[in-house]
């Protein structure tokens, strides 16, 4: 007999890595610097996440120069 466990259960390893961030702190350098000031949808905790992630996974642009 096999169990099947919900996805959400297991948490991936970015994610376990991202808990250590403290994103209060990154917040309010944020806030201090205008780094938010045009800021639309995509916000500047996203990014940093996606940066990070790209520099894990050893991604380069799509953009040639």
């Amino acid at each position: 007999m096999v169990i099947f466990r919900p996805l959400c259960i297991k948490t991936h390893i970015f994610a376990q890595l991202a808990k250590f961030l403290d994103r209060s702190k990154f917040s309010r350098i944020v806030t201090k610097y205008e780094g938010d000031k045009y800021i639309k949808s995509y916000t500047y905790w996203n990014q940093l996440l996606t940066m990070i992630f790209g520099q894990f996974s050893n991604r380069e642009s799509e953009i040639w120069l």
